[in-house]
C-alpha cells in the first residue's frame, strides 16, 4: 500500500492533498506542526467574538476566476474591495496605478495633459506595463513612467 506525505495544510498543501484523495483515490497524509489547519491563512474568533486574522492580514488577488472557483470548493471566500497605498514620492498614492494616481504625482493641472496623452496612445487598454511608459518615445509619459518604477 502506497502513501502520500503531505507537509502542510495550508491552502495549497490541502488541496493537493484532497484532490489526490479524491481523483487518484490515493491515501494522503498530512502532517501539521500548528494545531490547526490553514497555515497562515488561518482565522480565529478572538475573547470578544470577532473573527481575526491570526498571522496578519492575508487576502487573495486574482482576476483568474478558475482560481476563485477552486477555492469555492474548499473554502469560504469573503470577497472585498482592497484599496492599496504606497509611499511613493514622498507621497501616498492609490494602487494599482490609475487616473487617481496620475493626479495625486503630477498634481491636478499638470495630469489633465498627461492623462490625455496617456489615452490617446494606449487606446483600448486597460493596464499598461511601467517599463512600457518609461520606453514611450513622448517624454511627458517616459518622465512619469520614471516616476513611478
Amino acid at each position: 500500500m502506497q502513501e502520500i506525505i503531505i507537509v502542510g495544510s495550508g491552502f495549497f498543501s490541502s488541496i493537493l492533498a484532497r484532490k489526490i484523495a479524491e481523483e487518484l483515490g490515493e491515501k494522503v497524509l498530512i502532517v501539521e506542526k500548528r494545531s490547526h489547519i490553514a497555515g497562515n491563512m488561518y482565522d480565529e474568533y478572538d475573547k470578544h467574538g470577532i473573527l481575526v486574522q491570526k498571522y496578519g492580514l492575508y487576502f487573495l488577488n486574482t482576476n483568474k476566476f478558475y482560481i476563485i472557483d477552486l477555492l469555492l470548493k474548499y473554502a469560504e471566500l469573503f470577497p472585498h474591495c482592497t484599496k492599496l497605498l504606497s509611499f511613493l514620492d514622498g507621497k501616498y498614492v492609490r494602487l494599482p496605478f490609475n487616473f487617481q494616481t496620475v493626479q495625486q504625482l503630477v498634481g491636478a493641472k499638470k495630469s489633465e495633459t498627461l492623462l490625455e496623452k496617456l489615452c490617446n496612445s494606449f487606446i483600448g487598454r486597460d493596464r499598461v506595463p511601467v517599463l512600457e511608459l518609461v520606453e514611450h518615445t513622448d517624454t511627458d509619459i517616459s518622465k512619469y513612467g520614471e516616476l513611478v518604477v
